[in-house]
């Protein structure tokens, strides 16, 4: 998980790849929790659309 995090953050250009803040930390637990439900509410509504017409 830890290497993923460094191949995230060279990635996207932070800086202290190898020494996360806190701050850094909280942008990608938050990040990566959007993404999450996002893509978990398309995957719901579509089945839903689907299922349903």
């Amino acid at each position: 998980m830890d290497d993923l995090m460094r191949w995230a953050c060279s990635l996207l250009g932070f800086s202290g790849c190898y020494g996360f803040s806190p701050w850094e930390m909280l942008l990608y637990a938050s990040g990566f929790t959007l993404i999450a439900f996002f893509v978990g509410f398309l995957v719901v509504a579509f089945v839903l659309g689907w299922f349903t017409r």
